[in-house]
């Protein structure tokens, strides 16, 4: 057992300072007669567990030292068997994260003492069951395959809400008492003291990440990954497993969320989160080559690529359904999406670059992956690893991280063309990894023409975070996928918040062919859906009679205005119906369900429509106003006299409206008087007249009605 210091001294300039400083571990260590033993996770969490058993809930700075001594033996012990006896990275992984595990386990059982001793037991917990709470691990430890200074991912969830039975400090909810032992539990690992810490805690994978609640019940949980749960926490979840406290708790939540995790039917926005997650690896990795697990061909890509793959066809495979990362590469091969030389290659690769990462973080303890600049250090980690000299183990990283490299670029690539037998060109066309020509080739392939500025707006698209390959496959099936690819690039780039809009699209096929179509065969209706982007709740409702009589319009608009108080509200209900009438008629005339007079006729159907209503609108102001026109023995009224193509009938989508007014009686008559006092008939029709002409000119959010031509009357 003696020859395990001098390996050690070399590899980790923190346990040589630690051990001549610290009696005590330096007669543990030299006592300690098993290293090169493996061993078991309940030995570990026994050893622990003997820790928050013996010490008072009321201690925290025992329970602190205690814990954190036990920690640093052990991790002293996983060093030596790193440094000194070689033991496989799979093992030192495996043993790294169960010691984490036991750990964080003991230090639960404390916070719950700790918190049950000031606010008695949560309703409905028995001895044993954890107390109704659970943490999960993820990443690494979830994976278990911990490096030697990582931080550890957690999520705190508990059963339900209710109230505790009581304590020192009197009752209170469940939520703020698991809030409590989360805090309690996360300050106890994490605190720095004379003794070090246990482990840097990252919480940033629960719901809501830093703004969400600490802990949350299993309801709150469920209902957040099912109503909000995104791309990249599908890919978190794939690692997530119990590791303390109610366990049962724990693989009830997961087994309710393994529908979000893992779906059967491929799934093409993921495809495209992947290829834009992929495009930020390769971005970053440009920028950190130093790094060798953010840097091009490192030990995030290996991850990535297997992850992927097991997204991709987890849902249909359960045997993909693996947390560890390269039992999850082996079951790839047995699947047969992948060839066991490049499962080979890559495992060789990513377990050499997990050695170099451990060595880096044992040297002192830091969370580095960054390989040393300082010649010294350079000779210092190459001895370590059993390497002649610096340029030896450099040579080795750059081969293993220029083979990981290609692989992922080509392997994914060609992983998402392999998804979409229908599409492999289009596929092809947005990986980056692809040489331009091409690209452009594929496009061409698939029926866009203008193949350079193609490229340029699929681009474009692909940084708003569409769905790029589900909506590009929806418009090269459009009669002219160039036109609907650049209005639909042009219609987010107007939109202030895209996000909501792209949600809706890449939920509902009949709405993007609906829209698609659009883009495709207009370029006045894109124009004015682009104008108008609240028209896409309007594509959402099922597809309506394509004629409507002309007394149904006009009962549909005034049922929709009757419904609105206010009249600013009243002119945006005006025109968000023209707007969406306009959009009917529009898609039924591309469909060609509807003949030109006909399309006319239902124009002039909706002008007629407006027409009556904005009327009615002044006149019921100018009467609160100046009162009623009352003539010799009734009141008298007022007519629109419609000309031109709205006379006609024969309304096309840019006319304007051509128009005289007629009002019955004589002029000098006066109002009955209002608000605002009398008026003479001949003041109060034509102030009728304005306040109509402005009622569908004023241009307001929704657009304005129509242009009014009024030079058609006597004297122009």
């Amino acid at each position: 057992m003696k020859g395990w210091h001098q390996p050690l001294s070399l590899a980790s300039e923190f346990f040589s300072r630690m051990l001549a400083s610290r009696t005590a571990l330096a007669v543990w260590s030299a006592r300690f007669a098993h290293f090169e033993r493996d061993k078991t996770l309940n030995e570990f969490v026994d050893e622990a567990a003997q820790i928050s058993a013996r010490v008072s809930p009321h201690r925290d700075d025992a329970f602190y030292r205690r814990i954190r001594r036990y920690k640093y033996r052990q991790l002293l012990r996983l060093a030596v068997r790193d440094a000194a006896f070689g033991i496989r990275m799979e093992q030192i992984g495996r043993e790294t994260s169960h010691l984490a595990q036991a750990v964080t386990e003991a230090a639960v059982k404390w916070a719950l003492g700790r918190e049950t001793a000031k606010w008695g037991r949560p309703e409905s917990s028995s001895e044993g069951d954890g107390f109704g709470f659970c943490v999960l691990g993820l990443g690494k430890l979830g994976g278990e395959d911990l490096n030697f200074s990582s931080d550890i991912d957690l999520i705190y969830l508990y059963r339900g809400e209710g109230q505790t039975s009581g304590g020192s400090s009197g009752k209170t909810s469940h939520r703020e008492f698991y809030a409590k032992v989360a805090q309690a539990l996360t300050q106890s690992l994490s605190a720095q003291t004379p003794d070090g810490f246990c482990y840097r805690v990252d919480l940033n994978l629960r719901p809501q990440g830093r703004s969400g609640a600490v802990a949350l019940s299993l309801q709150a949980m469920q209902r957040y990954y099912e109503t909000f749960g995104r791309t990249w926490e599908r890919a978190a979840m794939i690692k997530a497993r119990p590791i303390a406290g109610d366990f049962g708790l724990g693989e009830e939540f997961l087994n309710s969320v393994s529908g979000f995790v893992w779906r059967k039917n491929v799934d093409l926005a993921l495809v495209d989160e992947l290829r834009r997650i992929r495009f930020q690896i390769n971005l970053s990795g440009k920028i950190s080559q130093a790094d060798i697990k953010l840097g091009s061909g490192g030990i995030r890509e290996v991850e990535f690529f297997i992850g992927a793959l097991q997204l991709l066809h987890g849902g249909k495979n359960k045997l993909l359904r693996e947390r560890h990362t390269m039992r999850a590469l082996r079951k790839l091969t047995q699947a047969g999406l992948l060839s066991i030389s490049d499962a080979d290659a890559l495992e060789d690769g990513y377990l050499f670059l997990r050695r170099v990462e451990n060595r880096l973080q044992m040297y002192e303890e830091r969370q580095t992956q960054t390989l040393p600049s300082r010649i010294e250090l350079q000779n210092r980690l190459a001895k370590s690893l059993s390497f002649q000299s610096w340029d030896a183990l450099k040579e080795q990283i750059d081969r293993q991280r220029q083979f990981i490299g290609n692989a992922f670029g080509i392997l994914l690539g060609q992983t998402a063309r392999d998804l979409l037998p229908d599409e492999p060109l289009l596929a092809l066309a947005l990986d980056p990894e692809a040489h331009t020509e091409e690209r452009l080739e594929a496009l061409g392939k698939r029926g866009l023409s203008r193949t350079a500025e193609v490229l340029k707006a699929v681009d474009q698209m692909s940084q708003m975070r569409a769905p790029t390959l589900k909506f590009l496959a929806d418009i090269v099936r459009t009669p002219d996928p160039d036109a609907a690819l650049f209005h639909f690039v042009d219609f987010l780039s107007h939109l202030h918040a895209p996000a909501g809009y792209l949600h809706i699209l890449s939920q509902s096929s009949m709405v993007r062919r609906r829209l698609f179509n659009l883009f495709a065969q207009s370029e006045y209706l894109s124009r004015y859906f682009i104008r108008h982007p609240e028209l896409l709740d309007a594509l959402m409702m099922p597809a309506e009679e394509k004629e409507k009589a002309a007394e149904r319009i006009k009962e549909e608009l005034a049922q929709r205005l009757i419904r609105q108080p206010h009249l600013e509200d009243k002119l945006s209900a005006l025109r968000r119906f023209k707007n969406e009438e306009v959009l009917r008629i529009g898609l039924a005339d591309l469909a060609d369900e509807l003949t030109v007079p006909h399309v006319a006729e239902q124009l002039s159907s909706i002008g007629d429509a407006c027409l009556e209503e904005t009327l009615y609108l002044a006149e019921q102001e100018l009467r609160e106003r100046y009162g009623d026109p009352q003539g010799k023995r009734e009141l008298e009224t007022i007519t629109v006299i419609a000309l031109g193509k709205q006379g006609g009938k024969e309304l096309g989508y840019h006319s304007d409206l051509d128009l005289i007014f007629v009002y019955s009686g004589d002029g000098n008559f006066e109002t009955t008087g209002g608000s605002r006092g009398r008026l003479s008939h001949h003041e109060y029709f034509a102030k009728t007249v304005q306040r109509m002409l402005t009622f569908l000119q004023i241009r307001l959010k929704e657009g304005y009605l129509y242009k009014i031509d009024t030079r058609l009357r006597p004297s122009g």
